[in-house]
């Protein structure tokens, strides 16, 4: 029996991030709740695998995940 690999944080905060972009800042979207902001910044002080993985996933495909930093808030990418 294969286990999912779905990941409710991950997938929640893609959902809360705001596209990420050659300057590789991350950051909410501007247009979301106080609750959702709250959760935002919550999952990130909480589930910092979960919220790494999701930044991974929303980096344009011309870089590739080195690593974040959550407690200074700092994205690592190469360029591929």
């Amino acid at each position: 029996m294969s286990r999912s690999r779905y990941n409710v944080v991950a997938e929640h905060v893609l959902q809360l991030l705001q596209p990420i972009d050659d300057t590789l800042k991350v950051r909410p979207k501007d247009n979301i709740s106080s609750r959702e902001l709250q959760l935002f910044w919550r999952y990130h002080g909480h589930f910092s695998n979960d919220f790494a993985k999701a930044i991974q996933k929303a980096l344009p495909d011309n870089y590739e995940f080195v690593s974040y930093d959550h407690l200074r808030n700092k994205l690592e990418a190469k360029a591929k």
